[in-house]
């Protein structure tokens, strides 16, 4: 009898430890922390004038240098943010276009259940939370890949449906299936390891599968703020800079 009570007690708790270690396994698989970093990647080649190129040199941060600013992208089950973290005291002088970009990005949400993507920011003394649809991120999935660090990273370019040329190309990888990306670009089939947008190249560094409990709740969608379109956005923002424009422009006047 008591060979039997041990036996079940014994199945039970080889159960309870199968249970946690799947449910560990389950939360690492759902959550995490990604880190990026960004550089640009610019020419001035089509300047033919040697001295204006060399203007140039001096002025801007030089293409293809890291910039030390690290780019958060936590997520956790269906929803994600990624930011950028405040930036220590720069050095140099020269214009640093990811430092420009890491000051005007804010937040951006992005709800993979509800197809959502929520920029977050403050412009002219407001709050705005800007909102679009993540299906408006369309894809096109190419079987070309590379191997970028330990994974093997497949191409995907950004459809354009103007057909005009488009600049945005994600490597992602199926071997982290985290369907999560850097500035909202969600949905592909694989944690976007590399993502040129522009004239910026975000890659990633490192990666934690998980979030600090004291953290967890930084993936939700922002309550404080107007809620706009994009293209509202677009609007109140021409209106404000020209009324900013204007009353600098009546301030030299008078002084």
């Amino acid at each position: 009898m008591f060979s039997i009570i041990k036996f079940k007690i014994t199945k039970y708790l080889l159960f309870s430890i199968i249970l946690i270690s799947s449910v560990n396994c389950f939360s690492q698989k759902n959550e995490g922390i990604a880190t990026y970093r960004a550089k640009t990647s610019y020419a001035f080649d089509n300047i033919e004038k040697v001295n204006e190129k060399e203007v140039l040199n001096k002025i801007f941060e030089d293409s293809g240098k890291e910039s030390s600013i690290n780019f958060k992208l936590f997520f956790k089950n269906e929803k994600s943010v990624f930011f950028a973290e405040k930036a220590l005291k720069r050095e140099s002088k020269k214009v640093d276009f990811v430092s420009i970009k890491a000051k005007i990005l804010g937040k951006i949400f992005v709800n993979l259940k509800t197809k959502e993507v929520v920029q977050h920011k403050e412009k002219f003394g407001e709050v705005f939370n800007i909102k679009s649809n993540l299906n408006n991120n369309e894809w096109i999935l190419t079987k070309e890949n590379i191997k970028i660090g330990n994974y093997t990273c497949y191409k995907a370019i950004l459809k354009n449906k103007n057909n005009k040329k488009n600049e945005t190309v994600a490597w992602y990888t199926p071997e982290l299936a985290y369907r999560v990306g850097p500035l909202g670009y969600c949905g592909l089939p694989g944690l976007v390891i590399v993502l040129k947008d522009d004239i910026f190249i975000y890659t990633l560094k490192e990666i934690a599968f998980n979030i600090p409990k004291q953290d967890e709740k930084i993936v939700n969608k922002p309550k404080i703020g107007k809620e706009v379109s994009v293209k509202e956005y677009d609007s109140i923002y021409k209106i404000m800079r020209e009324r900013k424009d204007r009353l600098e422009k009546e301030n030299y006047m008078k002084n």
